[in-house]
This record gives structure tokens, C-alpha cells and sequence, in this order.
């Protein structure tokens, strides 16, 4: 792909690697098996090939010629990593992103990671039949999204946050006004949609820092349908969840966490954070959020494995199962369910 074959151009080009080695790198960043490729230094690289971690050997001959291509690939995108911005993600292209954390951070070499992202838009049949969720599930999900409900989407890394989203949102109608809200651009949707990818900034130099928060206020004046947050992570809450509690029905979040509860307990340690009182934090995340879908992944399986309902009773944000997945049994335990 074009951007896989940027990168081995940065290879050939600043690094003037041996014919052999050419041919090894070509052929690990062509393969389209593979999902991401871990830098943890010159001489300690490893794959994730079909969902299994697979070290890697003989890439770079030393340190110098893996700092060379890690050079060239921040000149080409423009992007600095030094004391001052020690930790940087970035896109190459459209098909690969990349993070980079300086070797006084790792305190042992440059640390560089390079995800993949798959390019075809993930459908609900498509998930379907990989086994992520059943139809009938997935359906009840896309009904409730049209339905103008909140959704969070939650749960730990690579369990499938992303395409899940991907996947909803091609569901929805072409003439909503989506406003896309992301540090790395990861959603995607077809050209055809009346939606907007807006993308975070560090400050580098004399160019102002463009936060999460800062897209959160400009995407209410684009006069959005829904607000779609790639994740959520710290101050930007506070305008997400006033974001919800103004209008702003039907908009999907994702963000890191290990269950349903686990995740509305993330929100209000990062809602404290920002001094608001616990009983405004109860109400306001009660009354916003309808639903938290939970996702995992065993033993390289990404699944469904939750949908909670999300209520605010007698002062407190009440979860209410509406499914549940039962590995033993392999099927879904229904309550509180309507399709």
C-alpha cells in the first residue's frame, strides 16, 4: 500500500540498508496480517501477526540506522521529539499510525510503535460473523443509536472499540451532521457522509495547541447531529458530558476500562479532577449517558460482552443489565431486553 511503501522508501533512501534487509522490511510492512509492529529498540522488535506477538530479527544492523529511519520518518510528517515533547502520535498516511517516545522516557532507545488500521469499514454482518456479537445484538445497538441514545463504548486495549464504532456508524443515515472528534484520526466514514474529522494538536513552537476540549466547544457551532469522541481521557469530559446534558443526542464515546462500572467510575474520578461535587457528577452522568457496551478479548477473541443501561434513581447512577455474555455456554444471558 502507499503507505507502507512511504516507509520502506524512508528505509532505502536515509538508511542505504543492505539488499537483503530491504526485502525483510518491505515484505513486514506490506503484510497485511499484520496489525502492529513494536520498535522497543534497534535490536528488540516484535509483530502482532494474526492476533499472536511474534519477535522479529535482524531488521536493523545497529543503533545508528534505526535512529536514521526513525529521522526520516518524523522529517517526512513533520513532527519533533525532543526534552520538550518527549511522547508524540501521528498518522502516516491513511492506512498506519504511529507513537514515538523519546529514549530518556523508555530509558533505554527510541521507543516506536506502528498500528495498522484496516481500511475496508467493518459492517454489523461483518461482526457478526467473526463472532464479535450476534446479529440480533448488534442490531439492538444500531436501533438504539437511531433511537438518538447516548453510547459509551468501553474496554481495554485492542478489544475492538474502534471498529465496533466504525461499524455503528456506517448504519446511520448519510444526511446527519456528524462532527468526528479524535487525537489520532482512526473512524472513519464513507466520503459520501455529512461528517467532519477533527483532530487534536500539541503546541510545537509558535503553533497553538488545539485540545480535545478546544474541538468539543468549536463542534457545537457546526451544528452537529452527534458528536462522536474517538476517547475520552481527561479534561475533556467536563464538555462531553455538558456536551450530552445541552442537546447533544446520539453521540457514541469509547474509553479504556475493565467493565461497565469500572467505566463510570473513571468518569467520576476524571469529573473530580476538575472540582466538580459528586452530586453534580451523579446527576450529570446519570441523566447523559444511556448505555455502556463492554467489550473484551480472550485468548485473541474480541467479543461483546456487556450492554448496561445507565439511570439516575434516588441521587445515584443506577447500571441496569440489559445482556450479558456467557463464555461457558457461549451464548447471551438477556434481562431488561427488548429488540
Amino acid at each position: 500500500m502507499k503507505e507502507s511503501y512511504m516507509i520502506y522508501e524512508f528505509l532505502r533512501n536515509s538508511m542505504k540498508v543492505k539488499e537483503n534487509k530491504e526485502e525483510q522490511v518491505e515484505k513486514l510492512l506490506n503484510d497485511q496480517n499484520i496489525n502492529e509492529i513494536m520498535f522497543n529498540s534497534y535490536d528488540n522488535i516484535y509483530c502482532e501477526i494474526d492476533n499472536k506477538i511474534v519477535r522479529q530479527s535482524n531488521i536493523f544492523e545497529d543503533k545508528e540506522q534505526y535512529h536514521r529511519f526513525v529521522s526520516s520518518l518524523l522529517s517526512e510528517n513533520n513532527i519533533i521529539v525532543n526534552e520538550s515533547f518527549p511522547i508524540v502520535d501521528f498518522s502516516i498516511g491513511k492506512d498506519l499510525r504511529a507513537n514515538i517516545i523519546k529514549d530518556t522516557i523508555s530509558q533505554n532507545d527510541l521507543v516506536l510503535s506502528i498500528r495498522r488500521r484496516k481500511m475496508d469499514i467493518t459492517n454489523i454482518d461483518d461482526l457478526s460473523k467473526n463472532n464479535f456479537a450476534t446479529i440480533d445484538v448488534l442490531n439492538y445497538l444500531v436501533k438504539e443509536m437511531k433511537n438518538k441514545k447516548n453510547i459509551f463504548i468501553s474496554g481495554e486495549t485492542s478489544t475492538g472499540k474502534t471498529t465496533l464504532l466504525n461499524a455503528l456508524l456506517k448504519e446511520l443515515s448519510e444526511e446527519e451532521r456528524i462532527i468526528i472528534i479524535e487525537d489520532t484520526k482512526e473512524i472513519q466514514l464513507p466520503s459520501n457522509y455529512n461528517a467532519i474529522n477533527l483532530v487534536s494538536r500539541e503546541k510545537i513552537y509558535d503553533s497553538k495547541e488545539v485540545s480535545i476540549s478546544d474541538l468539543i466547544k468549536t463542534s457545537l457551532r457546526m451544528r452537529p447531529d452527534r458528536i462522536i469522541l474517538g476517547e475520552i481521557r481527561r479534561e475533556e469530559v467536563l464538555q462531553y458530558i455538558h456536551a450530552l446534558n445541552t442537546g447533544h443526542s446520539g453521540s457514541i464515546c469509547t474509553g479504556h476500562s475493565k467493565s461497565g462500572k469500572d467505566m463510570i467510575n473513571r468518569l467520576t474520578m476524571l469529573l473530580l479532577e476538575q472540582n466538580i461535587p459528586m452530586p453534580a457528577i451523579k446527576l450529570q452522568l446519570g441523566r447523559s449517558i444511556d448505555y455502556i457496551v463492554h467489550l473484551t478479548r480472550n485468548n485473541n477473541i474480541r467479543r461483546l460482552e456487556s450492554i448496561d443501561s445507565v439511570n439516575f434513581k434516588n441521587d445515584e447512577i443506577i447500571l441496569e443489565t440489559i445482556l450479558m455474555y456467557d463464555e461457558y455456554k457461549d451464548e447471551y444471558n438477556y434481562k431488561n431486553y427488548t429488540n
